[in-house]
């Protein structure tokens, strides 16, 4: 119980709070549904933040090169430049 009350609830915490700053500029820079944005977040926590150049290509496709490099930026402002998302 003091592991989930000393570090697994802060945690979920910040993970909510850089998630909701995340979702908000996403918001602001493309309209995507939720099922989409979560896949583009699993896509870049899996990869330190920037989308692989497949991704690119497939799922991502109708993102234009300046959105991507947006989206890339908001994600390291929005939970730390190199480091993964918790899910």
């Amino acid at each position: 119980m003091r592991q989930t009350i000393e570090q697994d609830l802060p945690d979920e915490t910040r993970f909510l709070e850089s998630f909701d700053r995340f979702r908000a500029g996403l918001d602001a820079i493309v309209d995507m549904p939720d099922r989409t944005l979560h896949s583009l977040l699993g896509f870049l926590r899996r990869n330190g933040g920037r989308l692989s150049q497949r991704a690119r290509d497939n799922e991502f496709a109708a993102l234009t090169p300046e959105e991507i490099t947006r989206i890339e930026s908001l994600y390291a402002a929005a939970f730390g430049a190199g480091e993964r998302a918790e899910d």
